[in-house]
């Protein structure tokens, strides 16, 4: 593991890269347990085992062509904007950001934890917490310009732009955004922000919880405070803060 020099907006903090690992979100633990401190930053060339929001689902980049990074912030900050569990929408909105004013592009959040440009997803989020951190897990589709056919809803930065990006400036460029969201305290409008883009927002939707994960349709309205879904279903409100989505066209 080696540090690079990439200008980290949490205090200048260190950026470290490996160029292939099991996985950053597990390097990151181990920096974590070891005392790294807020907003420490490790990313890979490549993962072995990138994992997606659910067990069986993975993340999957050709070597070199993305981001593939976890963020370690400290938990213990007394004025975070959201509880843990909206983070991977709080990551998703500081990617949004970077994403619409570097490159112009559509982008929408797509609830928990996806980031769509022009309707196709180009970054996935995984968030965990230990004792002391939050482990905020990017992938970002940089330079892949070719995807496999179950991931045909996929899309890139380049593929979209016409051009390469350099996955270095992608990263200095979210910790910034990251940064001003996550030290703007319990005013930060985080809420407002992301309803501007959530993906589906006032259409109806399906999503699929619970233990036997029986379909139900609704209005998707917003997130709750706690991040969880908000629809309205025969005129009443109902939170989903575990579920999966469909959206319609």
């Amino acid at each position: 593991m080696e540090r690079r020099d990439i200008a980290n907006a949490f205090d200048g903090a260190p950026v470290y890269y490996v160029p292939v690992t099991d996985s950053t979100m597990n390097d990151a633990r181990r920096l974590s347990e070891h005392g790294a401190i807020n907003g420490t930053v490790v990313f890979a060339g490549s993962q072995n085992l990138g994992r997606g929001r659910f067990a069986d689902r993975s993340w999957v980049s050709e070597t070199g062509t993305g981001v593939l990074m976890t963020v370690i912030l400290d938990r213990e900050l007394s004025d975070l904007p959201a509880p843990i569990g909206a983070f991977p929408l709080l990551a998703g909105l500081a990617l949004s950001r970077v994403l619409e004013q570097d490159f112009s592009f559509d982008v929408a959040v797509k609830w928990p934890n996806d980031v769509l440009v022009h309707g196709k997803k180009v970054s996935g989020i995984l968030c965990e917490a230990t004792r002391t951190s939050i482990l905020c897990g990017v992938g970002v589709n940089c330079n892949q310009l070719g995807f496999p056919g179950d991931l045909r809803n996929a899309t890139s930065i380049a593929r979209e732009l016409g051009r390469p990006v350099d996955p270095e400036r992608v990263i200095a460029r979210f910790l910034v955004e990251l940064r001003v969201i996550v030290t703007g305290g319990r005013q930060y409008p985080w809420r407002r922000e992301i309803e501007r883009r959530l993906a589906g927002k006032d259409a109806e939707v399906e999503v699929t919880s619970g233990l036997d994960r029986t379909p139900v349709k609704g209005i998707l309205r917003g997130v709750c405070a706690d991040g969880s879904l908000e629809l309205e279903i025969a005129g009443a409100k109902k939170s989903f803060p575990s579920a999966e989505i469909l959206l319609r066209s």
